[in-house]
């Protein structure tokens, strides 16, 4: 029954894209560069305040957020992901607290 809810699913398909389009909204005001996704999981490559970005910013960020339980997932084992996280999209609340710990981060000048 429950997969026969079409309701729930569009539902559930208009939150993510939502959300997806706010959080790509603010990597671009941050100037973070994001891949263009049709998912629900972003690949984004962070600056830090100082504008560079790189292998060792977003393992920087990576720590950085899993120490304030926010969790993501970095890729440092490849040279062409390791400058990258992938953020799963969740809720309105969970993506403002997203943003938050990464403004933070961004005010560390690290």
């Amino acid at each position: 029954a429950a997969l026969e809810d079409q309701a729930y699913y569009a539902r559930v398909r208009e939150h993510i894209i939502a959300q997806r389009d706010v959080m790509a909204a603010w990597y671009a005001e941050q100037g973070w560069f994001c891949y263009e996704s049709a998912a629900n999981f972003p690949f984004v490559e962070p600056k830090n305040a100082a504008g560079e970005s790189g292998p060792a910013v977003s393992e920087s960020l990576f720590q950085y957020l899993t120490e304030h339980r926010v969790l993501v997932r970095h890729f440092p084992g490849h040279r062409l992901t390791q400058g990258f996280l992938r953020v799963s999209l969740g809720t309105e609340s969970e993506m403002q607290r997203t943003r938050e710990v990464m403004e933070a981060w961004q005010r560390l000048g690290v």
